[in-house]
């Protein structure tokens, strides 16, 4: 860490002394995307917490439609 502390406060001295600034970019956001608060990610499982110990885990359900539906996972697997 030393060494990288070090290595960026060189670095930084260098800069200034070039006297150079950093060109200010303004990156635009592709309009097609929308916001990543938004995305959510799901199987399609509903796990089952009341089993005790198990290895691997095991579904009290599975959503209609989900990945895990349309890849043949079932209840109770």
């Amino acid at each position: 860490m030393e060494r990288i502390a070090k290595f960026a406060a060189g670095l930084i001295t260098n800069l200034e002394k070039r006297g150079e600034k950093p060109a200010y970019v303004v990156v635009e956001r592709p309009k097609d995307t929308g916001s990543r608060a938004n995305m959510r990610v799901s199987l399609g499982t509903i796990p089952d917490y009341s089993t005790g110990e198990l290895e691997g885990v095991k579904l009290s359900g599975v959503r209609a439609g989900g990945p895990a539906d349309l890849a043949g996972s079932r209840a109770g697997t």
